[in-house]
């Protein structure tokens, strides 16, 4: 999963986020009650794979690069 936040540009993070929000509110129109919810699972369960990782056995250097990357990627939607 981080290999992905490395290698994709930020636009296609963009753009993939737009997507499955997109595809959660058409579930929601279609009367599936917790498509936000199960979104918001999947969101969950992709943050604490990334803690978990960040908290593995990790050279430091690693541990400081994927930090980064990540601290970058989250910041990056607060002007969006």
């Amino acid at each position: 999963m981080l290999h992905t936040f490395k290698t994709k540009p930020q636009t296609e993070h963009d753009f993939q986020t737009i997507l499955q929000v997109g595809i959660a509110f058409e579930k929601l129109e279609e009367g599936f009650e917790n498509a936000m919810k199960d979104y918001n699972k999947k969101q969950v369960n992709q943050l604490n794979a990334l803690i978990n990782h960040l908290l593995g056995d990790l050279h430091p250097l690693d541990r400081f690069m994927d930090s980064f990357c990540l601290h970058v990627q989250e910041h990056s939607y607060d002007q969006a």
